[in-house]
């Protein structure tokens, strides 16, 4: 992984950081150079498509053993369909050509996008503090009731995805 790959992958990052307000950019640039000079960069993945000698698009991810995780995607031009090509396409290729028996798609928002590309829904699990004891108490008690709906809406996606992926 050299410059010329490190650079705009966290340019990628960070112009995707900026077009959404809900996201927080928690890696800088210090992060990708010292990933670049370090030991890490034999588990990192990097997807760029270039226009010319342009990069417009691309993916940013980490490979540990025989499963190929996540994925930061950024684009500084919108091209239909570069996002699966860069996030799914060619990962799936890369895993496959390299005998890996798993890929993590990651916990973009593309939910139907994954279950057509033969991915199954599956829970995202965070851990966050909250301080404030009111706050906590109010967060908590949606998260409950709000856990029992995503794993139904998830049992629901896989129940009626698997019969589609059962009929291919």
């Amino acid at each position: 992984v050299t410059p010329e790959i490190i650079d705009p992958a966290y340019e990628l990052y960070s112009s995707t950081v900026e077009k959404f307000t809900f996201q927080k950019q928690y890696l800088n640039k210090d992060f990708f150079t010292r990933i670049q000079e370090s030991n890490f960069r034999r588990h990192l993945v990097v997807v760029l498509a270039r226009r010319g000698n342009k990069t417009i698009g691309g993916t940013f991810n980490v490979q540990k053993g025989d499963t190929l995780y996540g994925r930061y995607w950024g684009c500084f031009e919108e091209v239909p369909y570069l996002y699966f090509e860069a996030c799914y396409y060619r990962l799936i290729q890369h895993v496959i050509e390299k005998n890996m028996t798993r890929m993590e798609a990651g916990a973009g928002s593309s939910g139907g996008g994954k279950l057509l590309r033969g991915f199954d829904a599956s829970i995202t699990r965070s851990s966050h503090y909250i301080h404030n004891p009111n706050l906590r108490v109010a967060v908590s008690a949606f998260l409950e009731a709000e856990t029992a709906a995503i794993e139904e809406q998830k049992d629901l996606m896989n129940e009626n995805m698997g019969a589609f992926k059962s009929s291919l």
